[in-house]
């Protein structure tokens, strides 16, 4: 009887955290889909996708004299050519806002809570 309920306390176990991963998921597509990414390559994205695509080697872009300057934006710049060399897919770019969107709403969704821990653990 002893080990019936271990498992069945395993099994509410999981379907807690699927529920909780479920709803964590649903509300990162709604919060990604409410804060819209620009089209790529549109405004000043441009300068900060140049450098990382011309070291990927897209294109002809390794010859412009911009692509040729001191980088700004050195980590992403990697990034990016890091990503396009090891799939060279536009849409990268998007999920990887949607990834930055999730982090962001987690912050948003866990912060009062750590806050309430760290004032508890002061006290």
């Amino acid at each position: 009887m002893e080990e019936e309920t271990i498992i069945s306390l395993d099994h509410n176990q999981n379907q807690v955290f699927l529920k909780r991963t479920l709803y964590v998921v649903f509300w990162s597509i709604l919060f990604t889909l409410a804060y819209a990414q620009s089209p790529l390559f549109s405004s000043n994205q441009n300068q900060y996708f140049l450098h990382g695509l011309a070291n990927a080697g897209f294109g002809q872009l390794s010859e412009d004299w911009l692509a040729n300057t001191l980088d700004p934006t050195p980590v992403f710049s990697k990034l990016i050519e890091i990503s396009w060399r090891a799939l060279p897919w536009q849409p990268i770019f998007y999920i990887y806002f949607g990834i930055l969107e999730i982090v962001l709403l987690l912050i948003c969704v866990l912060e009062p809570l750590l806050m309430t821990l760290v004032v508890v653990v002061k006290e």
